[in-house]
């Protein structure tokens, strides 16, 4: 679903939740005790890339952003699409950041709640670090790169946030000034004036920012005074800085989520232990408290995340316990401590993320990052026990409801990132190698990423089916291969540029994989339509009318969308019902040919 800029972002939000609606209808399969599983893994790059982000839309749809570096080390901000059904759009190169400006180049994406992401990195105008952005519409066009710090100065680490108006937020801080600084993009996606939020700020560090339902902003940065935060109201007033935590420079590596009443939490490394805290509406701090088990050591950034029911769950590594996780109460206070992955087996550099339907996810890495041994070459270089991406789906108690793998064993998968869409269904990113890179050196390496989705139960055994009977070109088929066979539903029905089909992935095992497209023959249009389009005259057999890529775990019944072509736009728009014949390739469909009726149109 497209939107024109000159509907009302108000507007635009509540014709896309209504579809969501209808969507989910389609979706969502049944029975209450459907479980998780992931497809294949999908390669999104391959090179000298690095530093994975992700962001999830309501519908599904993927945003992600990545660093490559070329043969002569200049690294490039990359950014590609992936919609719902795993159909990857071109990849586009954001910005070059040449070899001589050292550092993280940080890039970070948020998504709107019609579809809209947002960019943000740390590049380089041939003098200084510039923070810059761009955003992609929810058709996946990309605009204009915007550069946002202030020139003649360098700018590092950019954050963001996204309010519910689409408003977004971006942070950074001016290492030699000591500055902390931000800039809002319009609901159009235009920058309004720059704010220093605080000056001369001893042993800076890197600030965030959280932003609730209505606009207003808290950022919070790191200082050798402890931690500070300042807010910025709906108008854009910033208010006075307020202390939250210590004065010993001890913390960093925060995180930020905010509510939907405005209620900020924060959490934190500090000496080896997570730390959080909450700021309530009006910037007031509640008492500290502290994540971690007594005795315990936590390594890096705690995550935090809030769902629709306003309960934030932070996750943790712990060290030679692996990935913790815990569920705070309305006043902050953290319940019991779950432990997420396997005891015994390397685990750590956990991401979390909350949907609009109230489920929480955690994804994990195996090994982190920092067990790799000085010696490459040894046997131990990693567990190959634990060398894969796990996402749990937590309970209400932050607790491990179900636990699979998105990865395959053996890749050495590292620095997961997962979201969220608007009906539970989980994306994970991460950044593998090819199970030499200890040894090998670091190349090549992938940006993957996959899909969870809704499996039911097994059905219990049935009786043998009676014998197919002969083939009726107005009937739906299923197609096979192996033990793997798509089910199309006999009725594909047409919306503004694409079309939506039913399919169920009937397997013992075997995920539906492959592409798809459905074809109209010439000879079925009619007559005077036929006429009518001057490329079908030259055309003599068939015309392609829609494709896509499809991907579903065995068991799954959901909605595939498929991209329309020019003509097939044409054609739907001109009220042609003919049957169309679905021609599939992969694993699940065979070259057979299924007649599939069209139903609808453009609205």
């Amino acid at each position: 679903m497209f939107f024109s800029k000159k509907l009302p972002y108000r507007t635009r939000r509540y014709l896309l939740a209504s579809g969501l609606g209808l969507l989910g209808l389609l979706v969502m399969p049944g029975g209450a005790c459907a479980e998780l599983a992931f497809g294949p893994a999908q390669t999104v790059s391959t090179g000298r890339v690095s530093e994975p982000r992700l962001a999830v839309d309501a519908q599904g749809r993927a945003t992600v952003a990545w660093v490559e570096s070329d043969e002569e080390n200049q690294r490039l901000v990359q950014a590609v699409r992936v919609d719902a059904n795993g159909m990857q759009g071109p990849t586009q190169t954001l910005a070059e950041v040449p070899p001589k400006s050292s550092g993280c180049v940080c890039p970070r994406v948020v998504v709107d709640a019609i579809g809209r992401a947002t960019i943000a990195w740390r590049g380089y105008d041939g003098e200084h670090a510039r923070v810059e952005a761009a955003q992609i519409d929810a058709a996946g066009t990309f605009g204009p790169v915007l550069t946002l710090s202030p020139p003649g100065e360098d700018g590092f680490e950019p954050e963001l946030a996204v309010d519910d108006e689409g408003r977004v937020t971006v942070v950074w801080r001016l290492q030699a000034q000591g500055n902390v600084e931000a800039v809002r993009l319009d609901v159009e996606g235009e920058p309004e004036e720059t704010q220093v939020l605080a000056e001369a700020v001893p042993g800076l560090g890197s600030p965030v920012v959280a932003v609730d339902p209505s606009g207003e902003a808290t950022v919070v940065w790191p200082s050798s005074e402890g931690l500070r935060s300042v807010q910025i109201d709906p108008a854009g007033v910033v208010g006075s800085i307020e202390p939250i935590a210590s004065t010993d420079g001890a913390d960093s590596l925060l995180e930020a989520v905010a509510d939907s009443q405005g209620t900020v939490t924060i959490a934190w490394w500090r000496s080896s232990e997570a730390k959080s805290v909450q700021l309530s509406p009006g910037g007031v701090v509640g008492p500290l408290q502290t994540l971690t088990l007594a005795g315990e050591q936590a390594h890096g950034r705690p995550s935090v995340a809030v769902d629709s029911q306003d309960r934030v769950t932070a996750a943790w590594w712990a060290s030679g316990e692996g990935v913790r996780s815990v569920r705070l109460a309305g006043n902050g206070v953290p319940g019991p401590v779950q432990t997420l992955s396997d005891p015994g087996l390397l685990a750590g550099n956990p991401d979390v993320a909350a949907g609009a339907s109230g489920t929480t996810v955690v994804a994990w890495s195996h090994p982190p990052v920092p067990y790799a041994p000085e010696d490459p070459c040894t046997e131990d270089s990693f567990d190959p026990a634990s060398d894969v991406v796990k996402v749990a789906v937590l309970g209400s108690e932050g607790e491990a409801l179900q636990v699979e793998n998105a990865s395959s064993y053996g890749e050495q998968a590292q620095r997961p990132q997962i979201g969220v869409a608007s009906l539970g269904l989980p994306t994970v990113v991460w950044e593998s190698f090819d199970g030499t890179y200890f040894c090998d050196g670091p190349l090549p390496r992938r940006i993957q990423m996959s899909r969870g989705m809704e499996v039911e139960p097994p059905a219990p055994p049935a009786p043998p089916p009676p014998a197919d009977p002969p083939a009726d070109p107005a009937r739906p088929s299923t197609t096979s291969v192996a033990d793997a066979k798509l089910h199309l539903k006999p009725g594909a029905l047409a919306r503004d540029d694409h079309l939506l089909l039913g399919v169920r992935c009937v397997s013992t095992g075997v995920a539906c994989e492959g592409q798809v497209r459905l074809v109209v023959r010439i000879a079925d249009i009619p007559g005077a339509l036929r006429k009518s389009i001057r490329s079908l005259r030259k055309r003599t057999a068939e015309v392609t009318l829609a494709r896509g890529h499809f991907r579903f775990a065995a068991g799954v019944r959901g909605t595939l969308t498929l991209s329309l072509s020019g003509l097939g736009r044409v054609l739907t728009q001109r009220g042609s019902g003919r049957r169309l014949r679905a021609v599939g390739r992969g694993v699940g469909v065979h070259d057979d040919v299924t007649y599939i009726r069209l139903r609808g149109g453009p609205r």
